[in-house]
């Protein structure tokens, strides 16, 4: 996390600043991958769980027809009901798991955004700072930025 970003600036303080950034520049950049690594398997379950879902639509809906297909006599509400409910209670689930899989996936993306933005911030006031630099940020609306976990 941040706190080894902090602690590879910090060991790496001697060199020029221009180093130093790229350093951190290519530290952020795996900090990033390794956050969308994270959150490729929700992406991946909120799109599987719908395309699953309907997959049982379609057979609950084929077993209806097949029914029907083999009926000789008059079709009832209780020939249907396998197939409909095959149908729908595939499409629940699959509907279940997608939505809290795709919002999680999508407010997680958005923290890592929110962080990294954070965690880039903090480094670079480090940066100024072992320049002998100092931003000051008092009142400013980024002074709350600073908070990070």
């Amino acid at each position: 996390g941040w706190r080894y970003g902090l602690a590879l600036l910090l060991k790496h303080s001697a060199l020029p600043a221009v180093q130093r950034e790229e350093l951190l520049g290519c530290w952020l950049l795996e900090e990033r991958q390794r956050l969308n690594r994270q959150l490729r398997l929700l992406q991946l379950i909120g799109m599987l769980a719908p395309m699953l879902g309907l997959l049982g639509t379609v057979l609950g809906m084929l077993e209806m027809f097949a029914n029907i297909a083999g009926q000789n006599s008059p079709v009832t509400p209780a020939l249907l009901a396998d197939g409909l409910w095959q149908a729908l209670y595939t499409t629940v689930w699959g509907l279940l798991i997608a939505i809290p899989a795709l919002a999680a996936g999508q407010g997680f993306a958005l923290w890592a955004e929110r962080y990294l933005e954070g965690v880039q911030a903090l480094l670079n006031r480090c940066q100024l700072a072992l320049d002998g630099l100092e931003l000051e940020l008092t009142g400013s609306p980024l002074a709350n930025q600073w908070v990070l976990p």
